[in-house]
């Protein structure tokens, strides 16, 4: 499983902070059989000349200025705080990188790392030895810079490397697509962890597929339901979805991991019109040979699922689980109710922010719900979609949740090439010729 971005960043942390803490011991008690060579290197990276000697600020020329000469000069007298600082260098470098550096593209580290050593030895040259006579440890804060910098970087291509593995894995049965490519250029940036997060669910399915098995060859069959798939899954990746499953004619999508999609609302909803309009074309060319109609059946949910790679390591893959999926299905197959192809929830609806154009169809008690779900239609794009002709069965709907279901019948059967409103006049019809009453809340016991 791949270690969560947050996880590995945490990890590459505490790397940072071990070894600055590594430094900062060697730093203060050196081994005695280093300690020369240490000396040695420390006092190369500022004076690589020839040793000068200790008078040789005293040896100055008349015409030369004692910063110039304190800048040749190695071992000037050190203020008492210069073990303080040298540690507090030391230390605010690491913490620095510890910040930086997980988090940071790859050019960006190394360029912040380069100008962090470069400041450090040009004040340490430039200014403490020539103005202050005296200088800070360059060999400690250096190596601390060298060696966080190097095994970060190596940590994180082991990480990127590994999340890439798990990305072609959990994804093996996804074609190519903008999502894919983007996690596996960024694999820092996915996790593929199992989590409970809001999503939005796209469950569709074919209506008429039985009657039109009975009419083609098994290969045509097989060839028609890969065509079938293969154009409901281009438009899923368009919009960046997330292909969960394809058997058969059931088709399941999502949207919002692993990849965060603020607008996975209407990506889906927008999703499944596409996916209407290519399903409109197919059966056009059915039409033509005289074959079988068929219909989409979509349904829509937004809520809270689990969600992430699951199963056996070698069959496991990025998938949704929990009764927001199961609630997408039933919704799909709720379109039998009404004569429709997609339903959505009030929620989706509610997210979509006017982006639709759309009508509530009813009240469902689902098997297996404890809440009434509230179900709309989506109709089209907002702006493309003259709402006018829908508006006589909101009246009629607004009847039955008053309790007036023969003035809502009246309105229902002038409705006759509306399903939706044939549906609610048949209902209310065996409703009057039985004698009982109806609260408007549809409860179909076959989904």
């Amino acid at each position: 499983m791949a270690k969560s971005p947050i996880s590995v960043h945490i990890l590459l942390a505490a790397v940072t902070l071990l070894v600055t803490l590594g430094v900062v011991s060697l730093y203060s008690s050196p081994p005695e059989r280093l300690q020369p060579l240490l000396t040695s290197l420390d006092d190369g990276l500022i004076n690589p000349g020839p040793e000068t000697g200790k008078d040789s600020l005293q040896a100055a020329t008349p015409n030369q200025s004692r910063p110039a000469a304190a800048a040749k000069t190695k071992t000037a007298k050190r203020p008492p705080y210069a073990q303080t600082a040298e540690m507090s260098v030391i230390v605010g470098l690491g913490v620095i990188l510890a910040l930086v550096l997980p988090m940071a593209p790859y050019r960006w580290g190394l360029t912040g790392s380069l100008l962090l050593g470069a400041g450090f030895l040009a004040f340490n040259h430039f200014y403490l030895l020539p103005y202050k006579g005296w200088r800070l440890s360059s060999f400690y804060p250096l190596l601390c810079l060298v060696t966080v910098y190097l095994l970060v970087t190596l940590i994180r291509m082991a990480f990127e490397r590994s999340g890439r593995k798990g990305i072609q894995q959990a994804f093996s049965q996804n074609p190519p697509g903008s999502a894919i490519e983007h996690m596996m250029n960024q694999p820092q940036d996915v996790s593929l962890e199992a989590r409970r997060k809001e999503l939005t669910i796209l469950s569709m399915s074919l209506s008429g597929l039985s009657a039109l098995s009975e009419e083609l060859a098994p290969q045509e069959l097989a060839d028609f339901l890969s065509r079938y798939a293969s154009e409901m899954g281009s438009v899923i990746l368009d919009e960046t979805g997330t292909l969960d499953r394809i058997q058969g004619d059931a088709i399941t999508a999502f949207w919002n991991a692993p990849l965060q999609q603020p607008d996975h609302a209407v990506r889906a909803v927008r999703t499944a019109l596409e996916c209407l309009g290519r399903i409109s074309g197919l059966q056009d060319e059915l039409g033509q040979t005289g074959k079988a109609n068929i219909s989409l059946r979509a349904g829509i949910n937004t809520a809270e699922a689990v969600v992430g790679e699951m199963g056996q390591e070698q069959r496991g893959g990025y998938t949704v689980l929990g009764g927001a999926a199961k609630l997408a299905r039933r919704l799909a197959e709720a379109n039998r109710l009404f004569g429709s192809s997609i339903l959505m929830v009030q929620e989706t609806w509610q997210q979509t922010g006017g982006r639709f154009e759309g009508r509530e169809l009813g009240e469902l008690k689902l098997p297996g719900c404890k809440m009434l779900v509230t179900v709309v239609e989506p109709l089209g794009l907002a702006g493309e979609v003259d709402m006018e002709p829908y508006e006589p069965f909101l009246q009629g709907l607004a009847k039955v949740r008053q309790g007036e279901m023969s003035a809502a019948l009246r309105i229902f059967e002038e409705l006759k090439k509306d399903p939706a409103a044939r549906a609610y006049a048949v209902k209310l019809r065996k409703i009057a010729k039985d004698g009982g009453s109806w609260t408007g809340v549809w409860r179909p016991a076959y989904i």
